[in-house]
């Protein structure tokens, strides 16, 4: 693992990292009072969030770890299914005492924290997800099916060598519809994505997802659980991934509300902090 050193500095942070299922996961923390738990997505890892820590670290105990296989956590040889991924949230609430917390999670995070949310419904006050369509979503969008073929890229005997060599700056270029990454954000991101086991996991990741997982969320059974915690689904309406989804949800959800929000993109927590904020803080 990395030294502390080598982590992106924000102003009340401090690092640690504890072992949980046989990975060493590192988190950040900030703040004080009643826990909260912040989940990155690719090709992020917990420094997504350095525009929200502070201000929430104002009311929250405000915990965000690297998911396996990203950051500074471990990046073991597994299979990266996303239950295994929501194994280890659960796992690292165990660890650290928490017997119940307010849960956000943006792209793979917010898939992990659903699964977690519906899972464990007992260990989650509320859950916000952002710039994920929703798993159970039936209204075919051909043009977010295409937009997604980068999980082919990805997923592909190719994916190591296009993590390592630029494709990480072209997503992250791409998903944005207001200000855009200077060279420094984007290094945050890809210089760890550069290393061999860390560009492994990102292809195990998708690999798993697009050969495995794929048919149960097509199907609308890839969240087996009823979701009856209090859920708040943010989604950008510049976001051709999440953009159209649907209210297919009121049949599997008993206290969830869709909201769009206009001209956000899909990395919406960097783009539109102040917003995003907001929306955190008066939800939870």
């Amino acid at each position: 693992m990395s030294t502390e050193r080598d982590i992106p500095h924000v102003e009340g942070v401090t690092h640690h990292e504890v072992a949980v299922r046989g990975i060493r996961l590192h988190y950040a923390e900030a703040g004080a009072g009643e826990p909260l738990l912040l989940l990155h997505g690719w090709p992020q890892h917990w420094w997504m969030w350095r525009h929200q820590i502070p201000p929430l670290a104002d009311r929250f105990r405000v915990i965000a770890p690297d998911l396996r296989g990203h950051g500074w956590s471990d990046k073991p040889r597994s299979s990266y299914r996303m239950a295994e991924l929501a194994d280890d949230i659960v796992a690292l609430l165990d660890a650290l005492g928490l017997e119940r917390v307010r849960l956000v999670g943006h792209d793979w995070g917010a898939i992990t924290g659903l699964l977690v949310a519906a899972g464990h419904p007992e260990r989650v006050e509320r859950f916000v997800a952002i710039s994920v369509p929703h798993p159970w979503q039936r209204r075919p969008d051909p043009i977010a099916a295409l937009a997604a073929t980068y999980q082919l890229v990805l997923s592909g005997p190719w994916g190591r060598y296009a993590v390592r060599h630029g494709f990480v700056r072209l997503l992250l270029s791409r998903g944005r519809s207001v200000g855009s990454y200077t060279a420094e954000e984007i290094d945050a991101y890809e210089s760890i994505l550069r290393d061999g086991d860390a560009a492994r996991a990102t292809v195990q990741l998708y690999r798993t997802f697009v050969t495995r997982e794929i048919r149960e969320w097509v199907r609308g059974s890839f969240v087996k659980d009823r979701l009856t915690v209090p859920t708040l689904w943010l989604v950008g309406t510049n976001d051709i991934l999440a953009r159209n989804a649907d209210e297919s949800y009121r049949r599997h959800a008993d206290d969830m509300t869709l909201e769009r929000i206009d001209r956000a993109n899909h990395f919406m927590p960097e783009e539109m902090p102040d917003v995003v904020t907001q929306r955190l803080v008066a939800f939870l």
